[in-house]
């Protein structure tokens, strides 16, 4: 399954959310993202940002005795980054319906498409996350020389993207396309939409093949975005209109149209458009029932099979008596 696919077929209800109180950041780290931009601001490095769940995540507590909490790990990053931690705990489940203001730690969760924990984020010097990585057995050494790759590897996107803006055309759009970090399609989008809506109108024939995959990837952003906004205000009707359009835009086929019927499925069960609902799986399961979205439509197809069943008799027992 395509992490595209992975992306649209998330959009389901959401666990309420208590407030919880920062922990006190340790010594060489700063208390807050927004700490850790002005620390960049003014010294020029870069941004360690490093999400866990150390309440429920083993890895994440593994992260935090053998590296994060190791004094000698800090001094290795505060040569290169300013450094921070955001214990996200209270936010696990957390998709983008709470109320605002969130707390930096929920806002952040979601503005950085955190789903797996621990999770790092490096950052330029321009605010763009430019890798991410996480938790890595072998030492402080061995995870030092790993960050230096990664900070190699963002040096040649830097000069990639200066080659660009000395070009013009398709060859500039190829030069930027090149530049852009694998950091997932979400976040590229939500980090780098500019710079991939230059590629789009660079090279309207998509003679580069890249431009095409942008647009997608940015109408994939703006429609999980617009489908949170509508979520929190319970607006179905006009849930179901952005999906159906949605589909209709990007002519969606194969698994990317069912995760998209998926999601018009999660907006017809609350609404408990039962005949709908019962369409929508079987449109799914028959452009594909093996791979996991037909798998699951099978499931579901199943066991509202089931409930019916056990309504009927029901009623059935309910008229004998």
């Amino acid at each position: 399954m395509s992490a595209r696919s992975s992306r649209l077929g998330s959009l389901v209800a959401l666990l309420a959310l208590s407030p919880a109180l920062s922990a006190p950041a340790r010594e060489g780290w700063h208390p807050s993202f927004a700490d850790a931009q002005a620390a960049s601001a003014r010294s020029g490095k870069g941004i360690f940002l490093c999400f866990t769940g150390k309440e429920w995540s083993a890895v994440c507590r593994q992260f935090e005795q053998h590296f994060l909490a190791d004094p000698g790990f800090t001094e290795m990053l505060k040569k290169d980054f300013e450094p921070v931690q955001l214990d996200v705990s209270a936010f696990r489940d957390m998709t983008g319906k709470e109320e605002d203001p969130m707390p930096e730690e929920a806002r952040l969760k979601l503005e950085f498409e955190v789903t797996t924990f621990p999770v790092v984020f490096l950052i330029g010097r321009d605010g763009r996350p430019y890798a991410v990585t996480g938790f890595r057995p072998g030492g402080i050494d061995s995870y030092a020389k790993h960050l230096e790759k990664l900070r190699e590897s963002h040096a040649q996107q830097e000069a990639l993207l200066a080659r660009a803006r000395q070009s013009s055309g398709p060859r500039r759009a190829e030069l930027i396309a090149q530049a852009l970090p694998d950091i997932g399609a979400f976040r590229m989008a939500q980090f780098y939409g500019d710079l991939m809506r230059e590629v789009v109108k660079l090279d309207p024939e998509n003679t580069t093949g890249f431009a095409r995959d942008f647009e997608i990837k940015l109408g994939d952003h703006e429609y999980v975005k617009a489908m949170r906004e509508m979520d929190r205000d319970l607006r179905w009707s006009d849930m179901l209109a952005l999906t159906d359009a949605y589909i209709e835009k990007y002519k969606l086929t194969g698994s990317e149209l069912q995760a998209a019927l998926m999601n018009r499925f999660d907006i017809l069960r609350r609404q408990q458009n039962f005949p709908e609902m019962v369409l929508t799986l079987d449109e799914v399961y028959r452009i594909n029932p093996y791979n996991p979205h037909g798998r699951q439509a099978q499931q579901f197809l199943a066991k509202m099979a089931q409930q019916i069943e056990e309504q009927s008799l029901l009623e059935s027992l309910q008229n004998q008596e």
